[in-house]
Parts: structure tokens; C-alpha cells; sequence
């Protein structure tokens, strides 16, 4: 029978002991190295992309040597590893390896049993997203993450104009299927900004039931101050409540605050806080 889990961490737990089983996994007990094979398109070089399932204060920098051997023998050009910002032995084991952290993120988690606050009227529209709709979202998100700070643009070894492009190419991607439902702001016949949605997959839903994602969400920065993202998020919200899910998972940069600001306004809660490093094997 089927497990549910409760917690964000319990959660990953489960999640990584069915990622050991998928083929393409090189396996290291409890941790494990696969190819993030999105990442390893848009960045044109090959991603691995570091996973484990320890408890905080038992991660090894001996293991992290290993996988390090392992992954330059595979021919991996850039490894990344995600870890609680909790976890002091994680965090400094792996600055001693050489990674550098690029990205802090906190985790916002939505109970969508409860009411949430209404928005007040705009003069723009928030809609389902079309097929039409591609172009012209491609190129705003390439123009409102052009002064973003995440971890694609904090890595001196990815060039700006390549980090802008990436998020362009997640939207590409989003209409494409990686997401399940897309919403658009637009005033005048003019896209003002977008979210994206994603429901829990089957594995999420056996573990987790109910779990629902906020992949991504951006404004046009000339239309920014304006309601937009408090009103394409609660929309994105309202549309999953209906749908029935019940929790809902979105990150965002530490140092967004105006995110954060409408994330508590409208009933969001920190959930935890996480780090990201990279190491570059080939440059």
C-alpha cells in the first residue's frame, strides 16, 4: 500500500529512494549522481546533478570525493547539489570539495483549505494561457529575468546572455508539457506577465496526495508594482483549490523579497531553506 508523507524533507526521502531505481542513476548508496538532461541541453554541457538521503551532520566528504571521481570519468562537465541551509557538515563539505554556493532559496508552501484574500480590481486580465501565446511569453521572460539574480546568473561560468535564455527556454519548455496549466496577465492585447503551474506527478500524489507546484512566475519589468504577480499567483492558486489539491510548493531566491511580500500577504508560509552549489569539472 501506498505511504503518505507529511513533511517537505519526509517527502524527499521517498522521492529519493525511487530515484535509485531509474537507469540512468549511478549509484553511491545514500547518495546518488544522475543527469539532469533539461539542464544539460539549455547549458549545452552535461549536468549531473547530486542527490542524498542523510540526516543533517552525516554527510560525508569522503562520498562527495567519489562521486566527484565517478562524474569525470562519466564525462560530466558541471555538477550541482542542492542541501538545507540547516545542514552545516553538507554546506561546509562541500565548499571544502571545491563547490561554490550559487543560489539560497526559501520554500513557501500554500494550504489551500484556507480562504484566501481577494484581489482588487485591475485594468489587466489574468487568463488561461493559449498556443499563440508562446512567442510573445518566451521573449518576456527572457526581458524580466534579464536583471535576475539566481543561480544561472550567479555562476561566473555561464554567460549572462545564456542564463536570460534559460528561463526563456523553461517557458518553451512549459507550453511544450513540462507544465499543466499556464496563466497570463495581459492588458490591451499586450502580455504583462505569466505563471506556471504544475500538478504533483504519480509519484508525488502516492507519497504526498494533493501536492501541487508554483514552477515559475515573472512580470514584465516595466508593468512591476502593479498587482500583477499577487493577482497571477492567487488565480494560480484558485484554479488548483478547484482542482483539489491542497498543498501548494513554491521557491524563490532568498533575496526576493517582493515575492516573499506577496507570498505572506496572501497566506503563504515559509517551509524551509535551501543552498545550492555548483562545481565545475570542465571549464
Amino acid at each position: 500500500m501506498a505511504r503518505s508523507c507529511d513533511s517537505y524533507r519526509e517527502w524527499q526521502t521517498y522521492y529519493f529512494e525511487e530515484l535509485r531505481q531509474a537507469e540512468s542513476v549511478f549509484d553511491f548508496g545514500n547518495y546518488a549522481l544522475i543527469e539532469n538532461a533539461w539542464e544539460s541541453r539549455t547549458l549545452a554541457v552535461k549536468v549531473g546533478h547530486i542527490h542524498y538521503l542523510l540526516k543533517e551532520g552525516e554527510f560525508s566528504f569522503d562520498s562527495l570525493h567519489q562521486i566527484t571521481e565517478r562524474a569525470v570519468l562519466e564525462s560530466f562537465d558541471l555538477l550541482v547539489c542542492k542541501v538545507y541551509c540547516s545542514d552545516v557538515l553538507a554546506n561546509r563539505s562541500l565548499i571544502a570539495a571545491g563547490f561554490s554556493c550559487v543560489d539560497t532559496s526559501m520554500i513557501y508552501t500554500h494550504d489551500c483549505v484556507q480562504v484566501g484574500r481577494s484581489l482588487p480590481s485591475a485594468s489587466f486580465n489574468v487568463r488561461e494561457a493559449e498556443p499563440d501565446d508562446q512567442g510573445a511569453a518566451f521573449s518576456l521572460a527572457e526581458q524580466s529575468f534579464s536583471a535576475h539574480f539566481g543561480r544561472f546568473h550567479q555562476d561566473p561560468n555561464i554567460e549572462l546572455t545564456r542564463a536570460h535564455g534559460i528561463y526563456g527556454q523553461w517557458v518553451r519548455s512549459s507550453f511544450a508539457g513540462y507544465a499543466d496549466k499556464i496563466l497570463v496577465a495581459e492588458e490591451a492585447g499586450t502580455l504583462l506577465g505569466l505563471s506556471i503551474w504544475r500538478y504533483g506527478s504519480k509519484l508525488e500524489q502516492r507519497l504526498l496526495p494533493g501536492l501541487a507546484h508554483y514552477s515559475l512566475g515573472f512580470v514584465s519589468t516595466q508593468a512591476m508594482r502593479n498587482g500583477i504577480f499577487s493577482a497571477l499567483t492567487q488565480a494560480g492558486v484558485q484554479l488548483l483549490q478547484q482542482k483539489g489539491y491542497r498543498i501548494i510548493e513554491g521557491p524563490t531566491h532568498a533575496g526576493n523579497i517582493p515575492v516573499q511580500r506577496v507570498y505572506v500577504k496572501y497566506g503563504w508560509k515559509p517551509a524551509d531553506a535551501t543552498a545550492t552549489y555548483h562545481l565545475w569539472l570542465k571549464k
